[in-house]
């Protein structure tokens, strides 16, 4: 029985074969189809898997939950908290196993050293932040004297403003007037 299924395999091919020969255009269009069909598929996959359906990069991704609240006559729930709200959370906590907070300003003003202050995203977080998620920071961490938050100061300034320099963790840097060190 097997040996028909190769044998009508086979001769399907060879037919296949002499119509391909018979108008080479139409199988240069069919092949150019589908490697455009199959590279754009891989494409789109590959954002959609990077974007949505890998796991963050932290420590049991799978236990994170983000808490969220709605005002009244908002269509969905922001994370908006205050800091007061943040802390009378964390110390009336009785669900998690932890709870952590960022916040984002986007027009810091950075200075490191003595040079200019520039105008950067900075974006800080509370103290356990970075053991909550089970990270460490690649290059350190900054804190600020006052409230003991933590400025991160992101790759791309880093690397774009002060040059990928390792050596700014020695100096002194001024996140919007506030000593990090």
């Amino acid at each position: 029985m097997w040996w028909r299924l190769l044998e009508s395999t086979r001769q399907d091919l060879r037919y296949a074969l002499r119509g391909m020969r018979s108008s080479p255009v139409v199988t240069a269009v069919v092949i150019a189809s589908l490697a455009m069909g199959i590279g754009a598929n891989t494409a789109i996959f590959s954002i959609l898997y990077s974007v949505m359906l890998r796991g963050l990069p932290v420590a049991r991704p799978q236990e994170l939950v983000e808490l969220l609240q709605k005002y009244p006559g908002e269509p969905r729930g922001n994370g908006y908290w205050s800091q007061r709200s943040y802390e009378h959370y964390r110390d009336h906590n009785r669900v998690f196993s932890a709870l952590t907070g960022t916040a984002i300003d986007n027009a810091a003003r950075v200075k490191v050293g003595r040079s200019e202050a520039e105008i950067a995203v900075a974006e800080y977080v509370v103290e356990n932040y970075f053991a909550v998620l089970g990270l460490r920071p690649s290059l350190g961490r900054l804190i600020t004297e006052r409230e003991h938050d933590v400025a991160v100061v992101s790759w791309s300034f880093w690397h774009s403003r002060l040059g990928g320099d390792p050596g700014v963790l020695g100096k002194r840097i001024l996140v919007d007037d506030a000593l990090c060190s």
